[in-house]
């Protein structure tokens, strides 16, 4: 099997056709949230290194969140298409696949059930570390590089804001100090007597 790549950005002119915008506050406020999409690829380009295949690199020219009814569709479709090739539904292979494999009935339709494959076969990958998050333990591949830096920057911003929010504070009370001792003060103090 080849590798692809995918070029996972839109020119100006053709943000029209990326729907993940209409998504772009949820993909921000919910990190663990997953959605169906359907698209549509074109080769963007070809690279090929001396004495290996080549690679291509896929682009979306269109791509659109599946919602109500049509997610359901877009499952149907993509768990078809798995299972033409092997692969269990998607609902049970990320990362939820249990090790003891998957089995099927075999595409003559007979029943004759095609050679149970760990989930390591089934999704491509090697054995995942066991991570624990908000809903429990499961098994997830190791942070890339863009993960790290995003989190890195988001920690960075949050550490930003906060800096921001207590200088501000610090501002706050200097001036509350200075208000408190304005009114201790008298404007001008007479002499001489009553007028």
């Amino acid at each position: 099997m080849t590798a692809v790549k995918l070029k996972g950005t839109f020119s100006k002119n053709e943000r029209d056709s990326n729907g993940l915008e209409d998504i772009s506050l949820d993909l921000v406020k919910n990190e663990f949230a997953r959605y169906v999409v359907v698209g549509i690829v074109e080769q963007h380009k070809v690279t090929k290194e001396p004495g290996e295949a080549p690679i291509p690199t896929a682009r979306f020219v269109a791509i659109e969140v599946a919602q109500d009814a049509d997610e359901a569709v877009a499952r149907g479709i993509l768990d078809r298409a798995r299972k033409g090739r092997g692969l269990a539904d998607i609902a049970d292979t990320l990362f939820t696949v249990p090790r003891d494999g998957y089995d099927f009935d075999g595409a003559d339709g007979e029943g004759s059930p095609v050679e149970s494959k760990t989930s390591a076969e089934l999704d491509g990958q090697e054995e995942l570390p066991i991570r624990t998050g908000p809903d429990g333990d499961y098994r997830v591949p190791p942070p890339s590089a863009e993960e790290l830096a995003a989190e890195q920057a988001e920690n960075e911003e949050r550490e930003r804001i906060a800096a921001a929010n207590e200088a501000e504070e610090k501002r706050g009370r200097i001036k509350a100090k200075r208000a408190e001792a304005d009114e201790s003060v008298p404007a001008a103090t007479f002499s001489g007597g009553a007028a």
